[in-house]
């Protein structure tokens, strides 16, 4: 293998040339134009991530691998394409981020929503944007914006991740603390579908759902599945034998538990 393909992690624009063959016969001709995209590599193993640029060039829409091989072959860098046009708007979005999140722990929700709203209009599809506003209606009180933004999140196709894990719990909590009880649920079993069932934080913030709800059934089995995952959970624990009371039941099953004070 050439010692170019074994260079370490790195982040630049590419691009590549993209042939099409119009017409027939004798109005047949070849077409060429160049695709832009955005590679990073993260580590010496093979393997290089590629994502489509948007008009505003950020990188957007689901990342994909391709081997060293295929892409040092039908790839080209473009180092000055990378500086002079796709650094400066993945910065943008970065800063933009910074400021909204920082806007929202300070609780100066118009300012949030004001910069969410300017990084989704050059990364319409950044999930944490979406969530950060939707989190900033809901904390300033305007639901009828959250509930459009939770038909949006609702029709999100992405993978349940580490990285949103946080998104979605605390979209959930804020939901659930505003009395949106329907769309909160709707929305934990959606998270649910994708991986959720594997994260006990998420699993007690659906039992905690059921049980502002006096679905105490429900809330049993959620906190008991969070249970499962992590046995020292006590908060799930206090709250299990919490719903088990109020389902006028004697004695929950004898695991060891006491009734909270």
């Amino acid at each position: 293998m050439p010692e170019l393909l074994k260079i370490g992690p790195f982040r630049v624009a590419v691009s590549k040339v993209l042939v099409q063959i119009i017409g027939h016969g004798v109005t047949r001709r070849k077409s060429e134009s160049v695709l832009y995209y955005y590679a990073e590599k993260d580590s010496d193993e093979n393997g290089v991530n590629l994502q489509d640029l948007n008009k505003h060039y950020v990188p957007t829409g689901e990342r994909r691998m391709v081997s060293d091989q295929v892409f040092f072959s039908n790839y080209r860098p473009e180092p000055l394409f990378y500086y002079n046009k796709v650094k400066p708007a993945i910065d943008a979005v970065e800063a933009g981020m910074a400021k909204a999140e920082k806007h929202l722990q300070n609780a100066a929700y118009d300012k949030a929503e004001k910069e969410y709203k300017h990084v989704l209009g050059f990364h319409e599809s950044n999930v944490r944007a979406i969530f950060g506003l939707g989190i900033a209606y809901l904390q300033g009180d305007k639901s009828e914006e959250a509930s459009v933004i939770f038909e949006k999140i609702m029709l999100l196709e992405i993978g349940f991740t580490e990285e949103h894990k946080h998104l979605f719990n605390e979209f959930g909590i804020c939901m659930r603390k505003k009395g949106m009880f329907e769309c909160a649920l709707q929305y934990y079993y959606k998270a649910l579908r994708y991986g959720g069932e594997k994260d006990e934080h998420l699993l007690f913030n659906v039992g905690r759902l059921h049980f502002d709800m006096s679905s105490f059934d429900e809330a049993v089995q959620a906190f008991e599945k969070a249970l499962n995952l992590n046995p020292a959970f006590a908060e799930a624990e206090r709250f299990k034998v919490e719903a088990y009371s109020r389902l006028n039941r004697r004695d929950p099953p004898e695991d060891g538990m006491s009734t909270p004070a």
